[in-house]
């Protein structure tokens, strides 16, 4: 290692050793509660296996969807992948039945149904 790395190292380690408990900091303590809860959330949701297919959109590249538990996926063509919650059977059959994937699903599933993001 470098001497300047181990510099800056031995500087973050007093600054995080200095860091006030977070448990004296109502915010704090519920944005890590928060977190801590997506993180679990996003883990269950990881772990679904939903089989996903190619749709023709410009933004969005794949959709999968589970009838037994109403959870859709959305892969965007920027990388982007969310699970979203309680999606009825119909909404997700009308998306794909739609003259455009994209449209539809910003119009009748984003800011609609909760959302957790996969990566």
């Amino acid at each position: 290692m470098s001497q300047e790395y181990t510099e800056r190292l031995e500087v973050s380690l007093v600054k995080a050793v200095e860091i006030p408990e977070p448990k004296k900091d109502n915010e704090v303590m519920e944005t890590y509660g928060e977190a801590k809860g997506n993180i679990a959330e996003r883990d269950t949701a990881k772990a679904m296996n939903i089989k996903m297919q190619d749709v023709e959109s410009s933004n969005i590249r794949q959709v999968g969807y589970d009838r037994k538990t109403q959870q859709m996926r959305i892969q965007f063509t920027n990388g982007g992948l969310f699970q979203y919650k309680e999606v009825p059977n119909e909404v997700f059959d009308e998306m794909l039945a739609s003259k455009s994937v994209g449209s539809y699903f910003s119009k009748n599933i984003r800011n609609v149904y909760s959302c957790v993001k996969l990566n």
